[in-house]
């Protein structure tokens, strides 16, 4: 294990108990170095760690993540065969830029409970053996631009916005060749996704558990092995929102190209699809999708339209769209 955790700052505070009972403040930063062999499966030891203590397991104090943060960058290092290359708890404002992150056993980069406002810029992220970049519960304001990620395995997927880690700017990255999803979202919120090219992924972005109000722009999504474009509402329940079901999501001026589905649609309500250009579509397939728009696309004449379970279109759809709700 190699990490930094939360120590008292200010002299008037005192230390009473376990350290496991305090809070304070902490830095480390790594630049210029290889960060290699650490970690195993347990609490505070996957490797290159960052945490706050003291936030209670009912989660009923979370002002401690306002009170309290750990910090650091990371610089031009490769971080390799760790347990977790890099896991946070409480992160502010970490600068992570021109890394590789390559063959740890489990993530790449994994910023985790309230990590917030860190850049993620510019690294190469492949070989892992979990998910190359999510970040997971509560992560806010996240930039994750101009990084390469692949070779993920089975149930590896590239970049993860996970559980209400929102407002987040994905931009200029190139994620191929992972065994699970491009890009995924799981309930979480206002993400601005553009400019990335999500290739030969087993699908190109995937969306749960009540995802909303994320739009995907300018992006190249291709050769995914299943579908393209994936919505559903995934078995876990929905922390923040009072249904599973996707709700108003922006695709617009996308290329999306080949895949078994260029689109699969399924439980989501209010999903756009604008002037978005299709290569070798074969189906486009909508399941209990409520109000959807389908305007302006090009290339999905030749593909094979399927409506089911009660899905029906908004009325500013093309006229090939039936039912109108």
């Amino acid at each position: 294990e190699f990490g930094t955790r939360e120590i008292i700052t200010d002299s008037k505070e005192k230390c009473n108990g376990k350290a496991k009972k305090t809070m304070g403040e902490a830095r480390m930063d790594i630049e210029d170095s290889e960060m290699a062999y650490l970690g195993y499966q347990g609490s505070e030891s996957y490797g290159l760690t960052w945490k706050v203590r003291g936030f209670c397991k009912d989660g009923s104090n979370p002002e401690v993540f306002d009170e309290v943060n750990v910090y650091g960058n990371i610089y031009d290092s490769d971080i390799h065969h760790n347990h977790f290359g890099v896991y946070t708890y409480g992160h502010e404002q970490g600068d992570w830029r021109r890394n590789k992150m390559h063959h740890n056993r489990e993530y790449g980069f994994d910023p985790h409970d309230d990590s917030d406002f860190l850049t993620i810029h510019d690294n190469e992220v492949y070989n892992n053996g979990n998910h190359g970049i999510i970040a997971s519960k509560r992560c806010n304001g996240v930039s994750i631009q101009g990084n390469e990620v692949y070779n993920g395995s089975s149930k590896s997927v590239g970049i993860f916005l996970h559980r209400s880690s929102d407002d987040a700017i994905v931009k200029d990255n190139y994620v191929h060749d992972n065994g699970d999803a491009g890009m995924a979202l799981m309930e979480s919120f206002n993400a601005d996704v553009s400019n990335n090219k999500f290739e030969d992924n087993k699908y190109g972005v995937r969306m749960s558990v009540g995802c909303a109000d994320n739009v995907f722009s300018k992006n190249v999504i291709s050769d995914s092995s299943e579908y393209n474009v994936y919505t559903y509402e995934g078995s876990d329940d929905p922390w923040v929102v009072d249904s599973g079901r996707s709700q108003d999501n922006i695709f617009s001026d996308n290329t999306i190209t080949g895949g078994d589905e260029s689109i699969k649609l399924t439980m989501a309500d209010g999903t756009e699809f604008i002037d978005n250009t299709f290569k070798s579509a074969k189906t486009v397939r909508f399941e209990d999708a409520q109000d959807t728009i389908m305007s302006g696309n090009t290339g999905l004449g030749s593909a094979t339209l399927k409506v089911s379970k009660g899905a029906c279109f908004d009325k500013k759809s093309d006229s090939d769209y039936k039912p109108v709700c």
